[in-house]
């Protein structure tokens, strides 16, 4: 490639990526002006070699050409102010700024991986509690015995209470014993969640009493 249209060439590949020079200047971290003057050609006012020439390895993978077949060439014609035999940088100039990118990139995605999963979580840790009663499905039953088994399940709860009494829970599935009074009887489960809401569901038992059964009213 003769390196007078060099800056034909810097245009076209700038073009094939959908970029302008502030948007190159922004993924690369080549200064705008610098840039620029490389579109324009004006080769004069570019920095000394070892920044070009660093310039350039950082371009080159951005923009798809080879930087170090492009660097002899424009040390050939003279086209950069030199500034040593070697017209290098300290060789961790641009891999410091690496490193500083490669952790910031690792402590966001660190982060982004927190926050989603405390987001998938926070249904559990501060949810609803719901409460499934299998027995008896129904709000209003009427029975002729005078004690039930009700059962049911309690999903994303941690306590459940059935009229004030604790009930014990295996794996999220409950039961307790009901003992009747003659007519209705209500009975209220209730759930909670130490950082949730509670959540409260009411069910009603008539007990009729057989026919020619004498039974006491409870006391007051």
């Amino acid at each position: 490639m003769d390196h007078a249209d060099f800056a034909t060439f810097f245009n076209e590949k700038v073009k094939a990526r959908g970029y302008s020079l502030k948007k190159l200047a922004d993924v690369s971290g080549v200064p705008l002006v610098h840039l620029t003057n490389i579109s324009i050609g004006r080769y004069s006012d570019l920095p000394p070699a070892p920044y070009l020439r660093g310039y350039l390895n950082t371009l080159g993978p951005i923009l798809d050409f080879d930087a170090q077949t492009v660097w002899p060439e424009f040390r050939r014609v003279h086209l950069v102010k030199a500034s040593g035999a070697e017209d290098e940088l300290p060789r961790n100039r641009f891999a410091g700024r690496s490193r500083r990118v490669r952790s910031a990139v690792g402590a966001t995605l660190a982060f982004v991986i927190v926050l989603g999963y405390i987001g998938y979580q926070s249904g559990r840790i501060f949810g609803t509690p719901e409460i499934t009663v299998r027995f008896p499905e129904e709000d209003m039953l009427r029975v002729q015995e005078s004690a039930i088994t009700m059962s049911g399940e309690l999903t994303n709860g941690s306590v459940l209470t059935v009229n004030g009494e604790n009930v014990p829970l295996r794996d999220g599935v409950w039961e307790v014993r009901i003992e009747l009074r003659p007519g209705q009887n209500t009975v209220v489960l209730s759930a909670k969640k130490f950082l949730g809401r509670e959540t409260q569901l009411t069910r009603r038992i008539f007990y009729e009493t057989p026919a020619g059964t004498t039974t006491t009213p409870p006391l007051p």
